[in-house]
């Protein structure tokens, strides 16, 4: 008998179509012992026992005719298989107006995506650039590689002013781009970076609201590079770090993955962080240094919501902007106590039903502006 905590990996990894064969059987095991023990059907809704049925025949099928079936079915399967059994429950009672599995299966996870804004104002859409094309505007060239990387430099060096820009990347996007001195910044949903055209001598400054991660370059001439939030100015050498500089959010934090950072706040209290270990400011004199685990902290660099039994709040909002929806926690279930990680690639309707099954319980409606809501419990 697979355990929750078991069957749950099981149909997150199928979900994402990266189980195995023995994983596969498994998990179609598990199902051919629901089938013959389920309650009788005057105790379950039409709606149940057809899906259930209809569940039973599509994945017995595709075991014996696999070779026939295109592997794009595989997650579209387990989605169902998922979402009939768990979720369906959540949408179907109470009296507000539900949100149909048709309309949470529209709205995907982030994609790339980011508007450049000059300093003259002028928005580039970057978007519109194609793989492995170059573009100059106002004496920048712009270029963006094979795998829809986008890094930039001047044409020339020769400027007597060194323009500032930034990087704007939405609510249900992210963006990765590479700055001139060859640091690289990966920006989460609804953040802004803003940074020089060119580095010149002495420091690297940029500027950042939302959260970024960085992997910055050393250089030769030693020079500093440092970001600078509301809550906190973070020097480096050449190091791996996060920051999240939301304005929604109480706190900053800044994590150290890799090197050392000096973390200094506006009254002048600093800490310089090892490894493993956090920065977090909320707008006070004080300034907080703890230890964390760095694999949480840059799931979302890695396709991952990671719950750790005391981020549930946090996640949430993470959720929210990677989907530009809105989500409403009334902390009454398990929820706050979750730990484990969810994939980030998975269409609406079918975070829903692992959330669900995680005993996070979820129910979509529709709310203002049409606007769909995670009431959460």
């Amino acid at each position: 008998m697979i355990d929750k905590t078991k069957l749950l990996q099981l149909l997150t990894k199928y979900l994402a179509a990266k189980e195995t064969k023995a994983e596969r059987k498994e998990l179609l095991e598990w199902y051919e012992q629901q089938e013959s023990n389920h309650p009788d059907s005057s105790m379950e809704d039409d709606v149940r026992i057809k899906t259930r049925a209809r569940l039973i025949t599509s994945i017995k099928s595709s075991e014996r005719n696999k070779s026939r079936i295109p592997l794009i079915w595989l997650p579209i399967a387990a989605a169902l298989l998922v979402v009939g059994i768990f979720g369906y429950q959540y949408f179907l009672s109470g009296s507000e107006k539900k949100a149909t599995m048709e309309m949470l299966s529209q709205i995907k996870p982030a994609k790339d995506h980011a508007i450049m804004i000059l300093e003259n104002g002028r928005e580039i859409n970057l978007d519109q650039l194609a793989a492995n094309e170059e573009i100059q505007i106002d004496g920048m060239i712009i270029k963006k590689d094979k795998d829809g990387k986008v890094s930039y430099h001047l044409a020339s060096s020769n400027l007597p002013v060194i323009p500032k820009n930034s990087i704007q990347v939405p609510i249900g996007s992210t963006f990765s781009l590479t700055l001139t001195d060859g640091s690289r910044v990966v920006l989460n949903s609804d953040s802004k970076l803003t940074f020089p055209s060119n580095f010149s001598t002495g420091d690297r400054v940029v500027e950042l609201e939302g959260e970024g991660y960085f992997e910055v370059k050393h250089l030769n001439d030693n020079s500093r590079f440092i970001v600078k939030t509301d809550d906190q100015n973070v020097e480096v050498l050449g190091t791996r770090f996060n920051v999240k500089a939301y304005k929604t959010e109480d706190n900053t934090l800044t994590s150290l993955e890799e090197g050392s950072v000096k973390v200094t706040i506006p009254k002048g209290k600093s800490a310089l962080l090892k490894p493993n270990q956090q920065a977090r400011t909320d707008g006070s004199t004080e300034l907080q240094v703890g230890n964390v685990n760095i694999d949480n902290i840059l799931g979302w660099t890695r396709g991952q919501f990671c719950f750790d039994g005391s981020n549930t709040d946090e996640v949430l909002r993470e959720i929210a902007r990677w989907y530009d929806i809105d989500i409403t926690y009334n902390k009454q279930g398990n929820a706050a106590q979750y730990s484990g990680k969810i994939p980030r690639n998975l269409s609406l309707e079918k975070l829903v039903a692992l959330l669900n099954y995680a005993d996070i319980k979820t129910k979509a409606v529709v709310g203002k502006n049409n606007r769909i809501n995670l009431i959460i419990t």
